[in-house]
């Protein structure tokens, strides 16, 4: 009986509409408690892919099992059902129906109850394109239904950015997410705009910034602190701990002010 060497492979986007099922973990201990009771598979490695859509292959999990598929370090590939596969019924198919049968490569849906070495005669094809273009049907309209709901937000007012830019908070008026100015740090960005009146160049503004210790925005959001606390310097009047502003962040923080 010839033993197949297998891959799990798992898959999960960040939409709040997958289900708590769907979670990398689970769809592991499916796979396995799967192939517990099937005589002629042993698993060789799992591979998964977090935050990644199903409607394309660009996945670094799923390159890395097409890497060990080459190497013919596994021969069967085992998913938990065929939306963790992919969302794309064209590319789906035609991993299950040429490249996959090419590279003599058994594939097994649990979910689904597809496998492909009981369906060799094309039995289950249909169901199995049927339910690959469902799945992209699926994709589509939950892609929609997300861009929609972001249109909508932002008609009502609200602010979209995960996270405020430099000199702002987010904060929430009436329900309705909204950026205001912080005190603090608007401080340093009108004190910012002042030098590039003033004629300064933008080496020159993240010099003086350098020069007054204050943090720029990446180290102010980890420590919270606007000013970089102590006075020890190192010989030529640096401070290894200091660190300097990029000069494009001054840029842009000059750009979106000035427009």
């Amino acid at each position: 009986m010839k033993i197949y060497r297998a891959g799990i492979y798992a898959r999960l986007s960040v939409r709040g509409s997958e289900r708590k099922a769907e979670s990398i973990e689970n769809q592991f201990l499916i796979c396995r408690e799967f192939a517990k009771v099937t005589d002629d598979i042993e698993i060789i490695g799992c591979y998964s892919d977090f935050g990644k859509s199903g409607m394309n292959y660009d996945r670094p999990g799923f390159k890395r099992m097409y890497e060990d598929i080459l190497a013919k370090k596994i021969d069967c590939v085992i998913v938990k059902d065929l939306s963790r596969f992919g969302r794309n019924h064209i590319d789906t198919g035609e991993f299950l129906q040429k490249i996959f049968p090419l590279l003599g490569v058994r594939f097994i849906a649990v979910s689904d109850g597809y496998d492909s070495i009981s369906d060799m005669f094309g039995k289950k094809e249909f169901a199995v394109n049927l339910k690959n273009l469902v799945n992209e049907l699926y994709a589509y309209d939950i892609g929609v239904k997300v861009k929609y709901a972001k249109e909508l937000k932002k008609r009502e007012g609200n602010y979209l950015g995960s996270r405020a830019p430099y000199g702002y908070k987010i904060v929430y008026e009436n329900d309705i997410r909204v950026l205001r100015r912080e005190e603090m740090t608007y401080r340093i960005v009108r004190q910012i705009l002042k030098m590039y009146d003033d004629g300064r160049s933008i080496k020159e503004i993240a010099d003086m910034l350098y020069m007054e210790r204050i943090n720029p925005p990446g180290e102010y959001l980890k420590s919270r602190e606007v000013m970089k606390s102590g006075e020890i310097m190192t010989e030529g009047g640096k401070d290894a701990e200091l660190k300097r502003w990029n000069e494009s962040t001054i840029r842009n923080i000059i750009k979106k002010h000035k427009i």
